[in-house]
């Protein structure tokens, strides 16, 4: 069950507040930042029909630190500890997140709309212990077929940027290890139709245009061609 779902359970009253930490520590966020996720949909429901995902972020620290989305365009939210004595940011490199600095009870949403896995930190050069990422996956369609199935392959959401693009490597079964396959594009997705059998493997980053600035590589997507 997605967080999200979880969520709206917990606000409609078909989950005790109880249940609703243990699920959320089960898919692998921190006690701590379960707390404060539970207060904060409870002070603020809407907000459980904005995101997909929760980061608190507290003095010199995200929980969780590492965050996979499992698809691309999930929104994320920060959530910034009401508690916390110091204003602190989320930024990546490419500066697809980049909340500016916030306030102690602030929040910043953003949709992730492209593969990669975006490496974030407090913007203020005193809080070098305050890393985090965000891990977000290719897409594929259809999720499997025998040799010669024309597969959708996805990186982004949206086509035609001039602010991003985008890289893509893949191993094919007689690879050794990834290999350049698409460089610089600002296209969204490719057709790819494989012409032999076995397991493929694909994996995609950002660059920012204009400063060169990369996401780390996305989780491997894994195609398997019968």
């Amino acid at each position: 069950m997605q967080r999200q779902d979880l969520a709206r359970r917990y606000l409609d009253g078909q989950m005790g507040r109880r249940v609703f930490l243990r699920r959320l520590v089960g898919l692998g966020v921190t006690l701590p930042a379960a707390l404060a996720y539970a207060d904060l949909l409870r002070a603020d429901p809407a907000s459980a029909a904005t995101f997909d995902y929760y980061v608190y972020v507290q003095d010199y620290a995200y929980n969780p630190a590492s965050t996979r989305l499992a698809n691309f365009g999930q929104v994320v939210e920060w959530g910034f500890d009401g508690f916390s004595t110091h204003s602190h940011s989320a930024t990546d490199p490419t500066a697809w997140i980049n909340s500016g600095f916030k306030t102690p009870g602030s929040a910043y949403n953003l949709g992730m709309a492209f593969s990669g896995t975006f490496r974030f930190r407090c913007a203020e050069t005193t809080h070098a212990l305050m890393n985090g990422n965000i891990k977000v996956p290719m897409s594929v369609s259809p999720a499997g077929g025998p040799r010669g199935t024309a597969f959708t392959l996805g990186w982004s959401q949206i086509s035609g940027l001039t602010e991003y693009s985008f890289d893509v490597q893949r191993r094919r079964p007689s690879d050794a290890s990834f290999l350049n396959w698409i460089q610089k594009t600002d296209t969204r997705a490719v057709v790819y139709t494989p012409t032999a059998r076995g397991l493929y493997r694909f994996r995609a980053r950002t660059r920012n245009t204009a400063t060169g600035k990369l996401s780390g590589w996305s989780p491997v997507l894994s195609l398997s061609v019968t």
